[in-house]
């Protein structure tokens, strides 16, 4: 792993562990195992690291596009994966979330921002149906949104069927009106 990506990581787990105030310079160094000079040779402020998780996301998303072009049933891949936060892109989506929120950083607004336009785009091309992608990717956001608080429903094999054979449904419906 680079450096700059040793750095990032380390970013990102102090904004999801203990919030962005605790994201010092200094911490971020020392957490990643590198001098403070080593990490303002690639990041001389926390808003180039916000820059360099934005530049992430969208490395990440489109890795995320050509996946999911590739798979046989896109919209099912997209909503199981939704349902738990096990890959590296979580964690940076979950960081630029934190980011967002606050005031200084319309970098993280913009990304996420910018990452649910692909992907809303994305879905709308492989679906066929712009509402139809909306349903999927906002019920995507919201399962997601579950995973990252720990809330579990009694049966997510069962929701999900449910759900795809609702979006199966609205698929026929579609194509035939």
């Amino acid at each position: 792993m680079s450096t700059r990506d040793q750095i990032l990581d380390s970013f990102e787990t102090l904004i999801i562990d203990q919030g962005e105030r605790s994201a010092t310079l200094s911490a971020v160094a020392k957490a990643a195992g590198v001098s403070k000079g080593g990490l303002l040779y690639h990041f001389d402020s926390k808003q180039a690291l916000a820059r360099g998780l934005a530049e992430r996301i969208e490395e990440f998303s489109h890795v995320e596009t050509q996946r999911l072009r590739a798979s046989e049933d896109p919209a099912r891949q997209y909503l199981e994966e939704s349902i738990t936060l096990a890959e590296p892109i979580d964690r940076t989506f979950v960081a630029l979330g934190g980011l967002a929120l606050l005031d200084d950083y319309e970098v993280a607004r913009s990304a996420l921002s910018d990452a649910d336009d692909r992907i809303l785009t994305l879905f709308t091309e492989l679906l066929g149906d712009r509402s139809i992608a909306l349903l999927v990717v906002r019920l995507s956001d919201s399962f997601y949104q579950r995973a990252g608080v720990g809330i579990e429903s009694s049966d997510e094999a069962a929701d999900l069927e449910s759900i795809m054979c609702l979006v199966d449904r609205l698929r026929r419906t579609s194509a035939e009106g």
